[in-house]
């Protein structure tokens, strides 16, 4: 933020208070740009970022709506003050920002730094747009210059900590520091800490990884960006296999795949992962599922759905799973056996009684 300022408060608290000396109030006249109140900037919040970073200074961003009383009472009281106006120019380039559901207006800023209550001044890092302070509900000038004040002093923090993190190597700290930065609103600073944590871990080693994977899919997705969600969980899923996060990334790599290419796609990692995982009898259930109800592929399925009932000879499921093999092979009578001695394990799971409905049906001249 380069050199630090005299503190705003020590100075044009006491123009705002009228306390001011001679010399004090000299100063107070000198800086007497703008005039009329606050000067808003005309242009967008990254634009007001951009200003701010080429005049080193911080942002404060007002948050308002036309059915807010407080809203208003602080245009009249404090906003439109020549001396408030005077006091901030040099501090800050000041935003106005309409946040207003019912209108849709401003909607970006709300979830960025979760505004639920109006007025609401935020005074923001321009570095990373991380909000230094909150201040909600009415505030009177002094307290609004303390507050711009207190984030000068802070300003850089964010970066200071993801720096301070990445030099001590610990992924799992890096990671601690991108979930603070994106509670803070800052998603390019928390962006930055995660994929350094990913790559002090890129093998999965420190089971570190498939947590930075999974935050950084989460970015991805906020983003509107699943495709980017799928590649990074797809490359990481058989280094992770051993991770804590392994069957989340797994998950979630299937549901994306699905979501992103198609039901084929959402095949061929399920096939993947009980490839990956040949002693786990949820990803051989899983696989042999897909092969009979979307690929139809019986034949194909038989040796997973096998697999998971010697894995889990008391499992209701993996027993289903074979039945359903045996159904979609025409072996009705056994199938039929295997339905019902699931259910006499697990009587009230619904997918059973399902299945043995249509096993049932199948048996019907």
């Amino acid at each position: 933020m380069g050199p630090l300022r005299k503190p705003a408060a020590l100075a044009a608290a006491l123009c705002l208070a009228g306390l001011a000396g001679a010399a004090t109030r000299s100063a107070c006249a000198a800086a007497g740009e703008p005039a009329g109140g606050v000067r808003w900037f005309a242009g967008s919040f990254e634009q007001a970022l951009a200003a701010a970073r080429e005049q080193k200074k911080l942002v404060l961003l007002d948050a308002w709506a036309s059915w807010c009383k407080y809203c208003h009472v602080m245009d009249s009281e404090i906003w439109s003050k020549d001396e408030v106006g005077r006091a901030l120019a040099p501090e800050v380039v000041a935003l106005r920002a309409e946040v207003d559901i019912v209108k849709g207006t401003g909607l970006e800023l709300r979830d960025r730094y979760q505004v639920e209550g109006l007025p609401l001044v935020l005074v923001i890092d321009p570095a990373d747009g991380k909000a230094l302070e909150r201040l909600e509900g009415y505030r009177r000038a002094p307290e609004i210059l303390e507050a711009i004040d207190r984030a000068r002093v802070t300003a850089g923090g964010g970066r200071a900590a993801t720096a301070q993190a990445a030099a001590t190597g610990d992924p799992a700290e890096l990671l601690r520091v991108a979930g603070q930065l994106r509670r803070s609103g800052e998603g390019a600073g928390a962006r930055a800490a995660a994929e350094q944590a990913l790559a002090a871990d890129p093998d999965c080693a420190k089971d570190a990884a498939d947590d930075a994977a999974l935050f950084l899919a989460d970015l991805d997705l906020a983003a509107a960006q699943p495709a980017a969600a799928l590649a990074r969980l797809s490359a990481l899923a058989k280094p992770c296999s051993a991770a804590s996060g392994a069957d989340e990334i797994w998950d979630r790599t299937v549901e994306l795949a699905g979501t992103v290419d198609g039901d084929g796609a959402k095949g061929a990692v399920l096939l993947r992962r009980a490839e990956a995982f040949p002693d786990d009898p949820n990803a051989q259930r899983a696989a042999a599922a897909w092969l009979v109800r979307s690929a139809k592929d019986p034949k194909r399925a038989a040796p997973f759905a096998a697999r998971a009932l010697a894995l889990a000879p008391d499992d209701p499921r993996a027993i289903a799973a074979v039945a359903e093999v045996e159904l979609a092979q025409g072996e009705v009578a056994r199938a039929r056996e295997l339905i019902e001695r699931a259910i006499r394990i697990d009587p009230h799971d619904t997918d059973l009684r399902e299945l043995r409905l249509r096993i049932t049906m199948a048996a019907r001249p």
